[in-house]
């Protein structure tokens, strides 16, 4: 099944994302070509649902390379019949190329989840669901991507993130905002270091998912 899907920053390319088989496409829109890489180092088939690293988002950042979130975590191994963890990733790709260039790998409790793009420098931001049965697992993390590789700037990691699950960031690049699916919180932080500024009780049971910040 598809789940996450981006464009490309010249607006001709479109990504999308298998969540069951942990393949990465890109179509081109003009000639609907369209090319198909795995995901993983196992090479499965595009046709095997494995749900091994479980892809949830992607983000082009500039003529050639993409983000794409993996929550990964539990999995059922079908080959061994052993449920084994799976760390969360953070994949950088060459969409020239179609190949993996990069990838930081996290706890297998830390879920990885949706990610925005910094509007005013080489920076992205990710929300880590993280494990209610674990707490402190989720959290928000800073990567830098100058010279097409991933260093982590920040993170902020919280006993009182539940879920964390929607992210965006302010036209100046300065706020960063998240949404608690487990707290009922939108947790509001400086871009800069990750430190929060404040959290917005939403409501009990609102189930908060995606978020957008618009700009006026």
């Amino acid at each position: 099944g598809i789940h996450g899907i981006g464009i490309n920053t010249e607006g001709n390319e479109v990504y999308a994302l298998s969540y069951t088989a942990d393949w990465l496409y890109k179509i081109n829109i003009q000639s609907n070509e369209i090319i198909g890489a795995s995901m993983d180092s196992l090479g499965n088939s595009p046709d095997i649902d494995i749900k091994r690293l479980k892809p949830v988002e992607c983000v082009h950042v500039n003529d050639s390379l993409l983000f794409v979130t993996c929550s990964a975590g539990l999995w059922y191994n079908p080959f061994t019949g052993i449920q084994d963890t799976i760390p969360g990733q953070v994949q950088l790709w060459n969409t020239n190329t179609m190949s993996l260039i990069d990838t930081l790998q996290f706890s297998w409790k830390a879920n990885p989840w949706h990610i925005v793009q910094s509007p005013i420098n080489e920076q992205v931001y990710v929300s880590l669901a993280g494990d209610n049965l674990y707490p402190g697992s989720a959290g928000v993390i800073c990567l830098n991507y100058t010279n097409n590789n991933m260093q982590i700037v920040w993170e902020n990691y919280s006993e009182e993130f539940q879920k964390l699950h929607g992210i965006d960031i302010s036209e100046s690049g300065d706020i960063i905002y998240v949404s608690g699916r487990g707290d009922d919180n939108l947790h509001i932080l400086r871009a800069d270091n990750g430190n929060k500024i404040k959290s917005i009780p939403l409501g009990s049971n609102v189930m908060a998912a995606g978020i957008r910040a618009f700009h006026y």
